[in-house]
């Protein structure tokens, strides 16, 4: 898990500093800075959240929820 986090953000941090294009590139950067700052353990980067709790989805209903939930998380953090 340590080594997909690791890979999957230095990838995301090459990707942001590479496009052009993405409208939300430094708010995306501040942020992931500012995540980084507030954790010793980082340099100065943090895409990730800290823990691992790893969820077991069980049934359709479970999985539906699931995805709901990760497609709306970003308009309800604006929000």
């Amino acid at each position: 898990m340590r080594d997909m986090k690791s890979h999957i953000s230095t990838t995301m941090r090459k990707a942001l500093a590479n496009n052009e294009q993405e409208s939300r590139k430094e708010w995306i950067i501040w942020m992931c800075e500012r995540a980084g700052k507030k954790n010793g353990n980082n340099n100065g980067w943090q895409f990730w959240q800290q823990h691992n709790k790893p969820l077991e989805i069980k049934d359709q209903e479970m999985f539906d929820k699931t995805l709901e939930y990760i497609h709306l998380n970003p308009v309800m953090a604006v929000l």
